[in-house]
């Protein structure tokens, strides 16, 4: 698939942006570098307005969206999830109305995650 590897691209850019290296062996875990994540989406979201369409970590967002919309997958939701963790307090409450979307695609991973697990 190669749409879900241009979500992973834009992720390592963010990490490389805000000068935090994963380990290669658990490429989702943050570890101690969530802190600095967190301080570089929250510049970037402070550079320009909150609601600008042009804002990178919104585009990010978008995209996450509509792959999770398209085709699923428990990476891409960790990468919504893990984006707005990092920035809770400003993305949390664009977030809210679409809880019920989440909650969806969410449960969607898991019930694919548990079918792949019984086969």
């Amino acid at each position: 698939m190669f749409f879900p590897q241009v979500i992973f691209y834009l992720r390592s850019c963010l990490l490389y942006n805000a000068e935090v290296h994963p380990d290669p062996e658990m490429p989702f875990d943050l570890g101690k570098g969530a802190p600095k994540v967190s301080k570089h989406v929250q510049q970037l979201l402070a550079e320009s307005d909150s609601s600008d369409a042009s804002n990178p970590v919104l585009l990010y967002i978008g995209l996450c969206q509509q792959l999770l919309s398209a085709v699923g997958g428990q990476s891409i939701m960790h990468c919504l999830l893990e984006i707005v963790a990092v920035a809770a307090h400003k993305l949390a409450e664009k977030l809210v109305s679409k809880l019920p979307w989440i909650q969806v695609r969410f449960v969607s991973v898991c019930c694919d995650n548990i079918n792949h697990m019984s086969q």
